[in-house]
């Protein structure tokens, strides 16, 4: 839906925990061009919330990361 990023913005304030959620966030920033802001949220996901592990995860970061540098 065209509100996507605000509703996944919203779950996120009743759930700040939610790891998957913020991860979706960071999708749907890629998917609407806003790539600086995608490359943020990835960056927070892989050390902050500690999904450096999931190697599809990691792989998506970089092929986001590169444009938006």
């Amino acid at each position: 839906p065209p509100d996507a990023v605000a509703i996944v913005q919203q779950l996120l304030l009743w759930a700040p925990w939610d790891t998957g959620l913020y991860w979706l966030l960071g999708e749907l920033y890629a998917a609407t061009g806003r790539l600086r802001q995608a490359d943020r949220v990835f960056d927070q996901t892989a050390w902050s919330r500690q999904y450096s592990n999931r190697a599809e995860f990691m792989a998506h970061r970089a092929a986001v990361r590169a444009p938006a540098q």
